[in-house]
């Protein structure tokens, strides 16, 4: 079986030199995904034939010197609650099997302009929420089979991991690209809110819904928000800014950027956990960033009012189908409608008002700093027997989503990318926070840790 380079901007070299075709790379790929993807079930369905004859056509173009770009002959999957016109969209539910769209999402068909080529769809828990249907099939953590891929952009994770695709896009509604991110040892970019279009993708909390991307580097998630992102008709939450060239702007220097910092967060976190931040904190001192303290807002109150948001969203996606049809569905994502539906009017106020309290304190905070170092979790990846048997939603969510829901819920960019291992050898993901619309400046310190660690090229030993 052959390795592939990881690395996107190598990969269109070579095809730009045309060194390769991209014929030859999706062979390479495909190969891949029959030898490991029947233990990992990352792929929920690949279109081999689709994806081949995409290949000759840009293959041709190159020939005939049409160059789309760094995309150019890359393939991608995607997360299976985003449409695709030639693969059903079926968000990890049993009752939406074979379910046909028959469009392209904006962001699928943004990287297909791009001259990216879709490889197939990709796993994921059920109707986006936090449990895998039992009747679906489980990911499986590359770096370890016990281990929690994720919740939910599992499959698009684990695929990226175990080098089954280059990029993936995925989604985040409060953690489901970070959370899988770090597990599973890759990079992932949670856009701002209304940088990248959501049409296409199936709701889980339409507010807090993002879409964005998985790969093993900074530098290749900046090549796909680069194609993914900017305004869309067909998304009204959409904002009307530029979209920077992301990567050909991560060459610059770090010197004068200032990164906070809470310090409460080592007293709190797992030693393993702490000794990665405090390296990460030792390389952005020394490549000359100032680290700056502060103190993060207590978020507990907003992040019970995240639980609403999301039920009641969830409510209202499912509510042509729910009643009658409650037997087909897993028991978390059941429990999420039900809860949805009992919601009253006063709580989602409530919940309002403490997400623009918290925005507010979150953009205050940031005045004095051009990013913010936070773990994705205090706690090192759970088994997936431990996740299965946390308490409620009620209970579990504003404990451990601490350092996810709150950029869910203020609509801040982040960064998610591997910083070291546990003692057990699974990986350690950070993440950095951003303004809105700092993107570049989180992928530009991203990058410039990568060219310097090794910790984003290490593969499982599959």
């Amino acid at each position: 079986m052959t390795m592939i380079p990881s690395d996107v901007s190598a990969m269109s070299e070579a095809l730009h030199a045309r060194r390769i075709g991209a014929a030859d790379l999706i062979e390479m790929f495909l190969d891949r995904i029959s030898a490991l993807d029947g233990e990992l079930g990352a792929f929920a369905a690949i279109i081999p034939d689709e994806a081949r004859a995409a290949a000759r056509r840009a293959d041709s173009a190159l020939a005939d010197g049409h160059w789309r770009g760094p995309l150019h002959g890359i393939p991608f999957g995607v997360k299976d609650l985003i449409a695709t016109a030639d693969l059903p969209t079926e968000v990890g539910m049993p009752i939406l099997r074979g379910r046909q769209t028959g469009y392209d999402a904006t962001s699928v068909a943004r990287l297909r302009d791009a001259g990216a080529i879709l490889i197939g769809k990709l796993n994921q828990t059920e109707g986006t929420f936090g449990g895998y249907h039992p009747g679906a099939v489980l990911p499986i953590n590359p770096w370890n089979p016990a281990l929690w891929p994720g919740a939910s952009s599992s499959g698009p994770a684990v695929a990226i991991a175990a080098r089954l695709c280059p990029i993936a896009l995925a989604s985040d509604t409060g953690g489901s690209i970070r959370a899988p991110a770090a597990a599973c040892g890759i990079t992932g970019l949670m856009p701002s809110q209304g940088r990248v279009s959501r049409y296409g993708a199936f709701p889980l909390a339409p507010t807090l819904d993002r879409i964005g991307p998985f790969a093993t580097s900074a530098l290749d998630c900046a090549h796909v928000l680069k194609a993914i992102a900017g305004s869309d008709p067909a998304d009204p939450a959409t904002l009307h800014e530029a979209v920077p060239d992301y990567a050909a702007q991560l060459g610059s220097g770090l010197r004068g950027l200032r990164l906070g910092f809470d310090e409460d967060i080592l007293n709190d976190s797992d030693p393993d956990i702490g000794n990665a931040i405090e390296d990460g904190l030792a390389w952005f001192d020394r490549a000359g960033i100032r680290i700056v303290p502060c103190k993060m807002p207590e978020a507990r109150s907003a992040l019970e009012g995240w639980v609403d948001i999301v039920a009641t969203g969830a409510a209202d996606a499912h509510r042509d189908f729910y009643r009658g049809n409650e037997a087909r569905y897993g028991k978390e994502l059941a429990e999420l409608v039900e809860l949805g539906m009992a919601t009253t009017g006063t709580a989602m106020s409530r919940a309002i008002s403490r997400q623009l309290e918290l925005t507010s304190e979150m953009t205050n905070l940031h005045r004095d700093f051009d990013a913010m170092l936070v773990p994705v979790s205090l706690r090192q990846t759970p088994t997936v027997k431990a996740f299965a048997e946390r308490p409620d939603i009620r209970q579990s969510y504003p404990a451990g989503g601490q350092f996810t829901g709150i950029y869910s819920l203020t609509g801040q960019p982040t960064i998610t990318f591997p910083a070291g291992f546990t003692a057990a050898g699974a990986p350690i993901g950070l993440q950095l926070a951003g303004t809105h619309f700092a993107e570049q400046t989180l992928l530009h310190l991203v990058h410039r840790f990568q060219q310097a660690t090794d910790w984003h090229l290490r593969v499982p030993p599959l």
